[in-house]
């Protein structure tokens, strides 16, 4: 015969050797949830890194067209200056030699 005394011995082991399972089990997840976690962090830093160093780049090549653009426009606008000083002086040559051919 078995005592009562006994069998509640027994599941009482039982129940506690489930909880340690049990807590082994959870412990398990956990761990592996962090570090699923960790991994999702580091895939995202990793993205939101590559897309802000894309935007810098961008925004970098922007503003260098943007200077060339600026510096293109002044040195156009020089060109224009010059030539209207050298149509001026070709016009003032050509007065001067018809008074020269006049004398």
């Amino acid at each position: 015969h078995v005592v009562p005394e006994e069998i509640i011995a027994t599941a009482n082991g039982d129940e506690k050797e489930h909880e340690i399972e049990k807590k082994s089990v959870v412990a398990e997840l956990e761990e592996e949830l962090e570090a699923k976690t960790t991994e999702m962090d580091t895939q995202l830093m990793t993205t939101a890194t590559s897309r802000l160093e894309e935007r810098v780049a961008k925004d970098a090549a922007n503003t260098k067209v943007e200077e060339m653009t600026k510096k293109f426009e002044a040195e156009s606008k020089a060109v224009a200056e010059l030539k209207k000083e050298v149509a001026a002086l070709l016009e003032l040559n050509a007065s001067l030699r018809n008074q020269l051919e006049r004398q």
